[in-house]
C-alpha cells in the first residue's frame, strides 16, 4: 500500500461496513454466519486504506431472461445484491490505473460514494472460507511467511482453494478453520489484532 494512499479513522470506516454487510443481510444474499469486515479493520487498526468484506454468497435459482420458456437458472444473489447497490448509487465500481474494472465473481473493487473511501468485496465458498479468511485480514507480511513455509514444506499455499496443495495438484492439507492454517506451518493460531506484531517479531528473527 502506497504511503501517499488516503487513510480513514476506524471510526469512519465500520458505519461503512456496517451499511453495506446490513444490506447484503437484509436482502438475503449471503450466509449470515459467514459475513466479516477483514483486513485492517479486523485487525483492529486505528485507520484503514479501504473496507474490505468476506462473505459467502447465497445461490438461488431465477428465471432465465433470455429464455422464452422460463427455464430457471441458478444465481448469485450477493452479486446482485451488490449490483442493486451500485444501481442505488451506494457503492460505484472502482477504476483500476488503466481504466478497466475488477468486478468478478471473486472479487469486487468498489468505492462507497458518499465517503469515497474504496471497498474491496471478496466471496467465498463453504470450502475456502478458512484460507480466505486468514488471507484477507493478512497482513500482506504474514501471508508471505505462511505461503513461504509451505513452499520449504513442497506445498502450495491456495487461499482460494481448500489448503495446502502439493505439486501434484491434490489436496495434502486440508483446513477447517483458521486455526488449521496456522498449524500446518508451525505457527501459532493467532488472534487477528496481534498477527502484525507475529509477522514483524519472524522478520525480526530473520527466519520464515
Amino acid at each position: 500500500m502506497s504511503s501517499t494512499r488516503k487513510r480513514w479513522y476506524r471510526g469512519q470506516a465500520i458505519p461503512v461496513a456496517d451499511e453495506i454487510m446490513d444490506a447484503l443481510r437484509d436482502a438475503g444474499a449471503v450466509d449470515a454466519s459467514r459475513l466479516l469486515w477483514v483486513g485492517s479493520l479486523r485487525r483492529n487498526k486505528a485507520d484503514v486504506g479501504d473496507v474490505e468484506i468476506l462473505f459467502v454468497p447465497v445461490r438461488g435459482l431465477a428465471p432465465d431472461q433470455g429464455d422464452l420458456f422460463g427455464s430457471m437458472i441458478e444465481t448469485d444473489k450477493a452479486a446482485d445484491a451488490i449490483n442493486a447497490l451500485v444501481k442505488r448509487g451506494v457503492l460505484a465500481k472502482r477504476p483500476k490505473e488503466d481504466g478497466t474494472f475488477t468486478w468478478g465473481a471473486q472479487n469486487k473493487l468498489a468505492v462507497h460514494t458518499a465517503t469515497g473511501m474504496p471497498v474491496d468485496l471478496f466471496a467465498a465458498t463453504v470450502e475456502t472460507w478458512p484460507n480466505l479468511l486468514v488471507c484477507r485480514t493478512g497482513p500482506a507480511a504474514l501471508n508471505a511467511i505462511i505461503a513461504q513455509r509451505a513452499k520449504d514444506r513442497g506445498w502450495r499455499w491456495n487461499p482460494y482453494g481448500a489448503g495446502f496443495y502439493g505439486p501434484d495438484g491434490q489436496l495434502k492439507v486440508p483446513v477447517r478453520c483458521e486455526a488449521d492454517v496456522f498449524q500446518a506451518v508451525d505457527l501459532p493460531p493467532t488472534d487477528p489484532i496481534y498477527r502484525d506484531r507475529l509477522a514483524q517479531q519472524i522478520q525480526e528473527a530473520g527466519r520464515v
